[in-house]
Parts: structure tokens; sequence; C-alpha cells
């Protein structure tokens, strides 16, 4: 009983000490006893030395160039507890985050749907809140004012969520493992701001209770998950997006003529660009999922992937091609989804029954050719013809064996 006893008081101290994040100050400093160092020091850090957060929450200070200093609440080794800056510390055994992820801001990717459609009311669709509860909080005053864009800022150790332009959700994060290309860490929400009410992410974060958080960087993209589930998809912020998004809440006009769309590593658009679908007929629609490419060339980056059955135009030909055992033409289609670009038009069926290598009667823009290069199936499913070969193959063969078995049974 003794043993039992030693073992499980064994394991309880191995779980609280190293199932806790460590932390230490990664430079000297001190610790003030308020947010302000102006009111007073109440002790002092040297590099190396382990720090415990506490409760206490997260402040900042402005400087001279208006800069901001974020300091929390933390205990050090001689028991001392004031505000320190956060920049200042660090966490045993962590990872680090690529410089792509710390030194960008985030915001929702929905925002490039209200941008593409050039109309703030857009906006209503994924934060209804301005819409049905703003006027509660500011009567007479226009909700588009108070609209800016929300999302993530990640620093050292400092995370901050952003909804709803003003709430805001405050964590200190614990140790970074990378795996399977995402990076993972525990948190502990320190504080949060919260301006409204009845928001999306309000039930996710506690204060001072602990969760985790897994980021995936994908080329401008960024997928967020919150205790193992998907919770967004956050976009690179361009100084660009966030001039025309600004411009299109206060004066309901924008210009994306200089915006840079977004696209993921593989070059693949979650949201396409603007463009102009006032003319869309449908000519033909996919027979398999097809890769839609920036030029007629399978190694050109990818555009998207359209899905079995998506209806497209198509805008114009290009080269002829082989790809598996098809011979074809590439195309520049426009989706029904919005997005365009080239296409093999062996996977493509005509409305009308006819081939999909037709010319287009009003190209949008010149031909982009390159030369052809060893091509691989573009599809990601089977072509329906071949279904229908296979089927007939068997019906044959099911009876031909069915002949042979009468014939032997009348012993002919």
């Amino acid at each position: 009983m003794k043993k039992i006893m030693n073992i499980v008081y064994f394991l309880t101290i191995a779980v609280f000490c190293f199932g806790q994040d460590r932390f230490y100050a990664n430079s000297s400093g001190n610790v003030y006893t308020s947010p302000n160092p102006i009111f007073g020091i109440a002790g002092s850090v040297n590099a190396g030395e382990k720090l415990i957060i506490v409760e206490g929450g997260i402040s900042f200070t402005l400087s001279a160039d208006n800069s901001r200093t974020y300091r929390t609440r933390v205990k050090t080794e001689d028991g001392s507890i004031g505000w320190f800056a956060i920049d200042a510390i660090s966490v045993y055994d962590s990872d680090i985050f690529p410089i792509e992820i710390t030194d960008t801001r985030w915001a929702n990717s929905y925002y490039l749907s209200v941008l593409r459609s050039e109309n703030r009311e857009m906006l209503f669709t994924y934060e209804p809140f301005w819409r049905d509860s703003f006027y509660r909080y500011e009567e007479g005053r226009p909700w588009y004012v108070d609209v800016s864009l929300s999302g993530l800022d990640i620093g050292s150790l400092h995370t901050r969520i952003w909804e709803l332009s003003f709430n805001t959700y405050d964590l200190i994060r614990g140790r970074i493992i990378k795996k399977n290309g995402k990076f993972s860490f525990s948190f502990i929400c320190i504080a949060k701001r919260l301006s409204f009410d009845g928001t999306y992410l309000r039930s996710h974060f506690s204060l001072n209770e602990r969760g985790t958080i897994a980021l995936y960087l994908d080329g401008d993209f960024l997928d967020v998950f919150i205790n193992n589930r998907k919770m967004f998809t956050l976009v690179r912020e361009t100084e660009e997006i966030y001039r025309q998004f600004q411009n299109l809440m206060l004066n309901n006009s924008v210009d994306l003529s200089n915006v840079i769309w977004p696209r993921r590593a593989d070059g693949r658009m979650d949201i396409p660009p603007p463009i102009d679908m006032s003319n869309f007929q449908a000519s033909h629609t996919t027979i398999a999922r097809l890769n839609i490419r920036d030029s007629p060339n399978t190694t050109a980056p990818l555009v998207t992937t359209l899905e079995l059955g998506t209806e497209v135009q198509v805008l114009e030909t290009g080269l002829v091609a082989t790809i598996g055992e098809i011979t074809a033409t590439w195309v520049r289609v426009l989706s029904a989804g919005g997005f365009t670009g080239w296409s093999f038009s062996g996977f493509l069926e005509s409305i009308v029954g006819e081939t999909a290598a037709v010319e287009s009667p009003v190209p949008e823009a010149p031909a982009v050719i390159v030369p052809q290069a060893d091509f691989v199936v573009e599809g990601g499913g089977m072509l329906l013809w071949t279904w229908f070969a296979i089927i007939g193959v068997v019906i044959v063969a099911g009876g031909a064996v069915l002949v042979i078995v009468r014939r032997k049974k009348k012993g002919i």
C-alpha cells in the first residue's frame, strides 16, 4: 500500500511540475508596482531567472513614439510580485513561430468577400451584430464608423484576438510545439474586454482558464484551431487591404485595382478576386474535380479546384495537349463562383452535349501560352465514359458465361 501511495504521489508531482509551462526572463529588468512604471519599482529580475505568471491581466504604456510596451503580473524567485514586460518573458523548451506569422497583422478572411462585393452591408452576412444589435449601444451613430478589421496579433508571448472591432481576448501562451505543419500551444486568457455582448468567441475564452490553439500557415492564410476545432481562417492584412476596407466602410466605395489577392502556398485562392459576372453564361460542366491554373500548363500555379458538376463558361481556347489518354485543348474558363483561369477541356462536358474545345465568341484577354511540358492527369475522379465502358465489359462477360453454362447443361 505504501508503495502505491508513493507512486501516486510521484505521479502527482510529475504532472504538476511538467504539465505546466515554465517561464523565465530572457533579459534583465525591473518589476513595477503597477502597469505604469512611474508608480514605483517592486523589484528586479535577472536574465534567466524563473518567473510565475499570476492573475492580474495585462496592460500597456505608450512611449514617446506611440509604441506600446505590454506588461503582465509575475512572481519572481525572491517572491516579489509586480508588472514585468511581456517581451522580456520566454518559455522553456519552446519552438518559435516563423517570422511570417509574428510580423504580420492577420484579419478574418471573410473581409475579402466584403471587399469583393463593393458593398459594406455585405458585412452583415458575417457579422450580423452591426445590423441587429449595434444601435442598442450607440443610438444615432452610423454603425460603419466603428467597424475595423478584426483578427489576430501574435507577439513573442502575448496573443490578442480581436472580435467586432472592440472586443479583445488577451492570451499568454505556453511553449510552442511544431508538428505536421501546425504550431500548437497552450494558453491562459489573462484579460478580455467585451464592449459588445453575445459574441461568437466569448464562450471559448474564460478568464484565467487554459486552452489550446493551433495555427496552420498556408501562404497568405492562417487557419486557426481552438481546442482541436477549426474556428476560423485569417488572411494576411496588407496596407492596401486595410486602406480599401476603411474606404468601403466610411464611403461605401472601393478601388481594388492595387490589391494583390491573397493565395495559399500552392497558389489556390479561397475567395476569387473581383470580376464582372453580369455576362456569365454557363456553357460547360466539369465531369471530374478539375484544376484551374494561371496559364495552360500543369506546372502553372493553381487558382482553385472545381468540384464535379461545376458550371463554367469557356472564354478562349489554347494549345492541344494529351493528359493521360485524353487529347484535348486547354481552355480559359470562368466558373459560376467567379474563378477564372486555364483548365484542360478533356474534363469538361458541353451543356448541349458537344465537346468543350470551342472558340469563345467574346474572349476577355489574350491567351497566355507556355511551352508544353510533361502532363499529368488533372482531374480528381474517373471519367463517366470510363465507368460506362467497365459496366459494358462486365455485362458482356456475364452474358458469355451464362451462354457457356447453358450449353454445358444441354450437353452441347
